[in-house]
């Protein structure tokens, strides 16, 4: 049987760069129609934590170094990061 399954093509539309480290820092909000977010985490001797709402603390969700990971976001959500070193590269992603 033939594969049906529907692959949704996302195309990027904005990237941000946060640079990380153990003070909290803030991207700028996600924008409008904006729904998946690929977070990497770059040039960091360590993994790091980040949340959608607030200020990041390493209670937050945990962000591996070197590994793209994409999310759902809510429009408008502004992620904070927290770390070592690095930085966090964001792309907002449409449809």
């Amino acid at each position: 049987m033939p594969n049906r399954h529907t692959q949704v093509v996302m195309r990027p539309k904005t990237a941000q760069s946060v640079a990380v480290s153990g003070t909290a820092a803030a991207a700028s909000a996600i924008g409008a129609h904006i729904d998946t977010v690929r977070l990497f985490l770059t040039g960091a001797t360590a993994d790091a934590y980040y949340v959608l709402t607030g200020t990041a603390t390493t209670s937050g969700f945990h962000l591996p170094k070197d590994v793209p990971y994409d999310i759902t976001v809510p429009e408008g959500a502004v992620i904070s990061v927290i770390g070592t070193d690095g930085a966090l590269k964001i792309t907002e992603f449409t449809r």
